[in-house]
C-alpha cells in the first residue's frame, strides 16, 4: 500500500501517515466493525485475544475480521510470541487513516537533488518560505503548492538528515531574524510576499505590471507562458553569507514546472545560465510528456 503523509495547510502540522487505498480496502473497511478496530490499533498494539476481550467478542470472530485487514495491508505485525508451538502476533495499524484518489497520481518524484542544494546545507538553517494558503498581500494570492514543497522537504530530509536543519514557515510569518537565513522560497511574487521583495534583486525576474511575465536580465529575453517557472540560486541581499533559493512560475502551473525540473533537470539546473557563467539561474518550461494534462517534465530554456 502506498503511503502519503498529511498535512494541514493551515497548521503546516502533520495530521499524519495515510494509507492511499484501491476498492479492496475500501471493501475491508465498509463493516463498521472493522473501522472500530482500526480505531483502537491505531492507539496501541494488542494481540487479536487483547482486541476480542476490548470489543467483546469471541476471538474467532475477532479473527476473521482482523484477517480481512491484514489482507488490504491495514494491519502490521509488531511482535511474535511463540509458546508451546503456537504463535501469538501482536498487530497495530499500518496506517492512520486511509485517503482515496479519484485521479491518477501526478507527483513528481525526486530522485536525486541538483548540487546547488549543497551550498544552501553547507552554509547553515534553511528557512523553506510557502505562500499563505488564505487571500494575502496587494494580489490576494493564496498558496496551492504546499504539496510539491512537502515533496521536496521529504527528499531534502533523506538526503541531508541531520545536516538538514529546515525549517517550514509561511511568508507570513517570516521574522527579520529568518532574512538572514538560507531560504527557498517557493511560489511567484503574487502569492509569495517574500518573493515579491526578493523580486526587484532577481537576475530573472517577474514583470507584475505586465501579466507577471518572466524577464531575464542576464540573456534580454521575456518569457509569456503561463507554464514557464525559474530556478535561481542567488546570495541573499540581506546576508551576503547566505544564500536564496527561488522555485516559482508566472502561474500555479510555472511553479510546478520548477519542481519538474529539480527531478527530471537536475544535471542541467547544477550548470551555470547559459548567458552568464556566474550564476546558477535557470528559466524553464512545464512539459506534459505522457498527455494526461498535468506537468511531469521541463525543458531548461536558459
Amino acid at each position: 500500500m502506498k503511503r502519503a503523509l498529511v498535512i494541514d495547510p493551515d497548521t503546516r502540522r502533520e495530521l499524519g501517515l495515510v494509507g492511499l487505498v484501491h476498492d479492496e480496502t475500501l471493501k475491508a473497511l465498509s463493516n463498521p466493525l472493522r473501522v472500530k478496530m482500526m480505531r483502537i490499533l491505531s492507539l496501541k498494539p494488542m494481540y487479536v485475544r487483547e482486541l476480542a476481550e476490548e470489543l467483546g467478542l469471541n476471538e474467532q470472530t475477532a479473527y476473521y475480521h482482523v484477517n480481512e485487514l491484514r489482507r488490504a495491508g491495514l494491519l502490521t505485525e509488531v511482535e511474535i510470541v511463540r509458546k508451546k508451538g503456537a504463535s501469538a502476533r501482536r498487530l497495530a495499524a499500518a496506517v492512520e487513516g486511509v485517503a482515496v484518489l479519484f485521479k491518477k497520481e501526478t507527483r513528481i518524484i525526486l530522485t536525486g537533488l541538483p548540487s546547488f542544494f549543497e551550498e544552501l546545507f553547507s552554509t547553515g538553517h534553511v528557512v523553506m518560505v510557502l505562500s499563505n494558503p488564505t487571500p494575502h498581500g496587494p494580489y490576494r494570492g493564496r498558496g496551492v503548492d504546499h504539496y510539491l514543497a512537502a515533496q521536496l522537504a521529504f527528499n531534502l530530509g533523506s538526503y541531508y538528515g541531520d545536516r538538514g536543519r529546515l525549517t517550514v514557515k509561511l511568508d507570513t510569518e517570516i521574522t527579520r531574524e529568518d532574512w538572514r537565513e538560507n531560504l527557498i522560497v517557493v511560489g511567484g511574487p503574487m502569492v509569495n510576499m517574500v518573493t515579491a521583495r526578493l523580486n526587484p534583486t532577481l537576475p530573472i525576474h517577474f514583470n507584475t505590471r505586465k501579466g507577471n511575465i518572466v524577464v531575464s536580465k542576464l540573456s534580454g529575453n521575456a518569457y509569456y507562458e503561463d507554464e514557464t517557472g525559474v530556478v535561481e540560486l542567488v546570495k541573499n541581499p540581506f546576508n551576503p553569507r547566505r544564500y536564496v533559493l527561488v522555485l516559482a512560475g508566472k502561474r500555479h502551473v510555472g511553479t510546478r514546472a520548477a519542481f519538474a525540473a529539480l527531478a527530471r533537470r537536475r544535471e542541467e539546473l547544477s550548470a551555470p545560465n547559459t548567458y552568464d557563467s556566474s550564476i546558477v539561474a535557470h528559466v524553464v518550461e512545464g512539459v506534459d510528456s505522457d498527455g494526461d494534462g498535468v506537468i511531469d517534465d521541463a525543458e531548461v530554456l536558459e
